[in-house]
């Protein structure tokens, strides 16, 4: 509340919320916003228990597992669905900017900043854009006189852009942040809470491409569900350097343990995201990969001039199932593009879910199988296996890329 007033106070956007304390609050403000909502249990870390729900009815389901009271309230706001995320990691002395830098997410908002894979470099984010989250930054700083390392999270969408929260601590990108612009942000956050004046550094641009990707172990995790959600997943994280985003993302993606795809790939896509995924898929199969698709999939995929082989879902049985497909190790990389609308009213996720879907993602990790599910990773992958061999992917020494 007491930050929510302080954006209030100086005209920063943030999405709609509300701190409800029963059940019909909860529905009322449902009725008022709209879905999808992201719902925020108190007292989390990590994003334990977070929720993005679609629908009424799932919103009525988690209410009933969840105790609502006032001692223990729940967090509802709206969830801007389509919207990129940015970060600012900074230093400050008495209120006054020392040093920051700007960091942007390859998944849309809706994926903990711990699981995401992040770009630091000179233009992946506008300059208009950098220059508000400079300004909102720096009023933030100012007002809570804000005297040691902070991170602040941003949504942006049409040009607004939004603040999701201010962490007023180290974040886990500050090793990351100081890396790839070669300036020790904790050096300088120590000097600033020991009292030493320090010189302003402003903004610290790199001078290449660098980019984190996470290290996930649901191999290990019996029956855990292998998606990308609100709740951080990931048991680590990788950071690569390259001379544009494609070569330090295919570096990244090596380096946790990916393989690249050689001849045989499997693709279930969504209805919501079909539309966005034909350019990717024409791709594919114009670099010679085989395609294999579940009927829906194929069916569309034959309407743009892309053939894929139909093979049959699980449920349907057969030795040459999508699952015995994955569990056979007969495709070298699966992109499943589950539908926006899945949903989540089971909280926790339940492990024991048995959809198709979650069978082929299981598959996957149990088989070591890449697997891609995310739009906006599967669209970066594709790209950047169209433009880069691994001949390509230079191994260099840090100081050549500072």
């Amino acid at each position: 509340n007491k930050f929510s007033r302080i954006l209030d106070k100086n005209n920063i956007p943030q999405p709609v919320w509300e701190s409800v304390t029963t059940d019909k609050k909860a529905l009322k403000f449902a009725q008022k916003v709209g879905f999808p909502l992201l719902l925020r249990p108190s007292y989390v870390l990590s994003g334990t228990s977070m929720r993005v729900v679609q629908t009424r009815d799932d919103l009525i389901s988690i209410l009933k597992k969840v105790d609502i009271t006032t001692e223990h309230p729940l967090v509802v706001s709206q969830f801007i669905d389509e919207a990129q995320e940015l970060e600012i990691d900074a230093v400050s002395q008495n209120g006054e900017f020392i040093a920051f830098t700007i960091l942007a997410h390859v998944e849309n908002a809706g994926v903990h900043s711990g699981d995401a894979t992040i770009v630091l470099d000179n233009n992946t984010v506008k300059p208009e854009i950098a220059l508000r989250m400079q300004e909102i930054s720096k009023q933030i700083s100012e007002t809570l006189n804000i005297n040691g390392p902070f991170n602040i999270q941003f949504l942006v969408k049409h040009g607004v852009v939004l603040v999701i929260e201010c962490n007023l601590r180290a974040s886990r990108s500050f090793p990351f942040s100081s890396k790839v612009n070669d300036v020790n942000l904790i050096d300088l956050a120590t000097d600033v809470v020991l009292g030493k004046k320090v010189k302003p550094l402003g903004r610290l641009i790199p001078k290449n491409t660098a980019v984190k990707a996470a290290q996930f172990s649901f191999g290990r995790l019996r029956g855990a569900d292998p998606i990308l959600q609100i709740e951080m997943a990931s048991t680590g994280e990788v950071a690569c350097f390259g001379n544009d985003i494609e070569e330090a993302y295919l570096k990244a993606i090596l380096s946790v343990g990916m393989a690249f795809p050689k001849k045989r790939i499997l693709l279930t896509v969504g209805n919501t995201f079909k539309p966005q995924f034909v350019s990717e898929a024409k791709t594919l199969y114009e670099l010679g990969f085989k395609l294999y698709s579940t009927e829906g999939t194929a069916t569309y995929l034959k309407t743009f001039g892309v053939p894929t082989k139909i093979v049959p879902k699980g449920y349907q049985g057969g030795a040459s199932n999508v699952v015995a497909m994955i569990k056979n190790k007969r495709v070298d990389l699966v992109i499943n593009l589950r539908e926006k609308e899945a949903s989540y009213a089971d909280w926790p996720l339940v492990l024991k879910e048995r959809s198709d879907g979650y069978r082929m993602r299981r598959a996957a990790a149990d088989h070591n199988i890449p697997l891609i599910t995310n739009l906006q990773l599967a669209k970066l992958l594709i790209r950047a296996i169209s433009k880069k061999t691994m001949q390509d992917l230079l191994v260099n020494p840090w100081h050549s890329y500072i």
